[in-house]
């Protein structure tokens, strides 16, 4: 069973309804269901289960005086923490921890903030508003790098920033290089299956063009 409100609860609640001369309509959760309300707005079906806490409610619902209610965007942008607001830092800027809408800024709201460091926690390179990991701003709101581990593939060959590659590793002699391209010979990086690579692909000298040593009996004449 949950417990009613007390009277404190009820006169400090602008949710609830009165009726005339100050007297709490005592079907309160009823009126509820089809009264709208500034910042809470109660769900339709009147069978909804009381609560405890936030945990008690379904998604997309918050525990409030003991019902699970939809609750509704309420911004003053006054400076003080009212019903409806996570933060309310009495600005209209998106780009630092509170934004316009009265929400707490997070990654992937579409708002990079600019009130950070990039030590410090919540810092954001970039916010792009989405989920994707694949373009120039990751979930985790910092740019695209090489070696991140996530391939881009946002850019075209000839762009700056283009990956053929990215296995998220600092192994240079592995098939995708720390420039993220595909291994190749002639890079001038010594890759697996390579016995030599310096950087062209004349056959004629040292290395061949294809990346072994030269021998006699390659069928190479070096004159």
């Amino acid at each position: 069973m949950f417990s009613s409100l007390t009277q404190s609860q009820k006169s400090s609640d602008p949710c609830l309804p009165r009726a005339g001369g100050g007297l709490w309509v005592t079907a309160w959760s009823l009126l509820l269901l089809t009264m709208a309300c500034a910042e809470w707005v109660a769900p339709i079906d009147p069978g909804s289960p009381g609560c405890l806490t936030d945990a008690d409610c379904e998604a997309q619902t918050r525990c409030h005086q003991g019902l699970c209610l939809v609750q509704s965007a309420n911004c003053s942008l006054n400076g003080r923490l009212e019903v409806g607001e996570e933060c309310d830092d009495g600005n209209g800027l998106d780009t630092d921890g509170c934004t316009s809408d009265c929400m707490l800024a997070r990654c992937g709201d579409g708002f990079a903030r600019e009130d950070l460091g990039d030590l410090d926690p919540g810092y954001e390179a970039c916010d792009d508003g989405n989920d994707v990991n694949t373009d120039g701003c990751s979930n985790s709101c910092l740019s695209a790098r090489c070696g991140d581990g996530y391939l881009r593939n946002d850019l075209g060959p000839e762009a700056e920033g283009y990956e053929a590659c990215d296995d998220g590793n600092s192994d240079d002699s592995d098939q995708c290089t720390n420039r993220c391209r595909l291994a190749r010979c002639g890079d001038g990086v010594l890759s697996d299956g390579e016995a030599c690579d310096d950087g062209n692909l004349d056959p004629l000298d040292a290395c061949t063009d294809l990346c072994q040593l030269a021998r006699c009996g390659d069928g190479l004449n070096r004159g």
